[in-house]
């Protein structure tokens, strides 16, 4: 049986491998920026999540904020 920190690990791995999987998506397009993914999480569920599409534009956070629906936002 895991202990509650060791579910709080798991869960925060799964919100980590979320935004590797994001930044990926921007893969050959922000050189020479990194490849960024980012995730907004309250109460354990993402809420919000973008990436750095292009070179020169809103980067990932920026991009993550936008998305929050108006229902989570609070």
């Amino acid at each position: 049986m895991q202990s509650r920190n060791e579910d709080v690990m798991d869960i925060d791995k799964l919100f980590i491998k979320r935004c590797f999987d994001l930044a990926r998506l921007g893969a050959g397009s922000v050189s020479p920026n990194p490849m960024v993914g980012a995730v907004i999480v309250h109460n354990k569920r993402i809420i919000g999540e973008g990436y750095h599409q292009m070179y020169g534009q809103a980067h990932a956070e920026v991009n993550a904020v936008a998305s929050v629906s108006s229902e989570d936002q609070h």
